[in-house]
């Protein structure tokens, strides 16, 4: 593929990954992903600056990659450039006090304990159905506890 190699654990190098295990299980590029491989091959040419993967490619990529009995190789990389800078940003952050982000995230998950009871209340606005407006406090809940977990995972540096 393109007679060179990618940087490890580049989103070029799992996509050449993939389409390697794709090919050897002879899955219908087009069918399955939605994309011929020609495509695919030239978005993993990290020269080749106009074409990008897109996220609904990658995410039908690892979905075709699962059903075939491979990993989740598009996931996979994700995972790690994020934990990459997740332990830059540890490296370069003063570093707050764990304590009180513990305390932040359990008001936090209070928060969201009495808004997910509020909206299953006989009297909220869809009564025991949960409206779209109620959905929409309970994910921006969601965030911030998982905004503090970061928060925490950067301060030690996730291994």
């Amino acid at each position: 593929m393109n007679g060179y190699n990618r940087k490890f654990m580049s989103v070029e190098q799992g996509l050449q990954n993939a389409i390697s295990d794709l090919r050897s299980k002879k899955i219908d590029f087009e069918k399955e992903i939605g994309r011929n491989e020609k495509y695919l091959r030239k978005c993993s040419d990290e020269n080749d600056l106009d074409r990008n993967l897109d996220l609904k490619d990658a995410i039908s990529i690892d979905k075709s990659l699962l059903s075939s009995g491979f990993g989740n190789t598009m996931l996979k990389v994700y995972q790690a450039q994020i934990d990459f800078h997740i332990k830059e940003l540890h490296q370069s952050k003063t570093h707050e006090d764990i304590k009180n982000i513990l305390f932040e995230i359990n008001n936090a998950c209070a928060k969201l304990i009495t808004i997910v009871r509020e909206s299953k209340e006989p009297s909220s606005d869809m009564g025991e159905e949960i409206s779209s407006a109620e959905k929409s406090s309970i994910y921006k809940s969601i965030k911030e506890i998982e905004d503090k977990i970061s928060s925490i995972k950067i301060n030690i540096g996730s291994e």
